[in-house]
């Protein structure tokens, strides 16, 4: 599901509807409204870069969200972002336990120019 952020961007969700998994949180405010509202659970933060309209609202979220636990934060190696508790690289995978949103595979899509 997509959840407006900033003037022109999305923060994606995906959802079992009692639990939630973010992609690229760059802002906690909409998350948390978002999260409050339906009375959803954070489980886990897949995050696909460093730049901050990707990453800028991970830390607020961890100290919002976690009072059901830990959160985990997935992201990939070789860039340096704060607050991952996980490292993958091309050919990785991220199981059910650890993302809440199913087997996730890693791939590398250099969809973007590193900055």
């Amino acid at each position: 599901m997509p959840v407006p952020a900033f003037e022109d961007n999305y923060i994606w969700l995906v959802s079992d509807r009692h639990n939630a998994v973010l992609v690229d949180p760059g802002d906690a405010a909409p998350i948390e409204a978002y999260l409050t509202k339906r009375g959803w659970r954070l489980t886990a933060i897949l995050l696909t870069h460093h730049h901050h309209d990707h990453v800028g609202g991970v830390a607020k979220l961890l100290i919002s969200q976690s009072a059901d636990g830990y959160i985990p934060v997935i992201g990939p190696a070789g860039e340096a972002i704060e607050h991952l508790t996980r490292r993958v690289k091309q050919g990785d995978h991220v199981s059910n336990r650890e993302s809440g949103a199913g087997m996730l595979g890693c791939r590398r899509t250099g969809a973007y120019r590193r900055t």
